[in-house]
């Protein structure tokens, strides 16, 4: 079916203020502070499906070129949809929880969930860097993510960045560490 228009005036605004929020990564406490709002977390859900989906295409740039029925052009589009539709938002709903789990522990006064996802959605930008599977680019882009996470997990909350990094620590360790390879590459540098 078609795409509701109020769904598609939310895709597009998402879109067109995309260069204003990469922009404004740069003053990350700034940004966080004036873009995360209470039970507004459609923007920052169809920004990590646009991170995703970048984020496969450029990997297919870079890498093989996965075949279904035989066509490397079908199995690109399957690819880059399934990372930016379902292995992106999924991922992004996972880290979000595991974080609120631990804000629970670190943050009795934090503010709502919906505005967790929005820091995971919004400092996970950098991890476009992954894709082209250079050790040196993957480490900067999960280092800034995971520090934007942080920061954004600190302005958000309204803690101080030692309770950030306590709260932010664990689900960095699974989504960063483990899930976007950042142990393995460290490993990799060093071995």
């Amino acid at each position: 079916g078609c795409v509701q228009p109020r769904a598609m005036s939310r895709i597009l605004r998402a879109v067109a203020t995309g260069a204003t929020r990469l922009g404004g990564l740069l003053r990350p406490r700034e940004f966080f502070g004036t873009t995360v709002r209470a039970n507004d977390q459609a923007p920052a859900v169809y920004h990590i499906i646009i991170i995703g989906i970048v984020t496969a295409a450029i990997r297919l740039g870079v890498g093989p070129v996965p075949t279904v029925g035989g066509s490397p052009l079908t199995g690109a589009v399957v690819w880059i949809a399934i990372t930016g539709l379902f292995i992106a938002p999924i991922a992004l709903h996972l880290a979000a929880a595991v974080a609120t789990v631990m804000l629970m522990m670190t943050a009795p006064k934090r503010a709502g969930i919906s505005m967790t996802v929005q820091v995971w959605a919004y400092a996970a930008t950098p991890v476009v860097l992954t894709a082209v599977d250079q050790p040196a680019l993957t480490l900067i882009g999960l280092a800034a993510a995971a520090s934007l996470t942080v920061i954004g997990t600190a302005e958000v909350h309204r803690l101080s960045i030692r309770r950030a990094v306590l709260a932010a620590g664990l689900p960095i360790a699974i989504v960063y560490g483990v899930g976007l390879g950042g142990f393995t590459t460290v490993m990799r540098l060093v071995g």
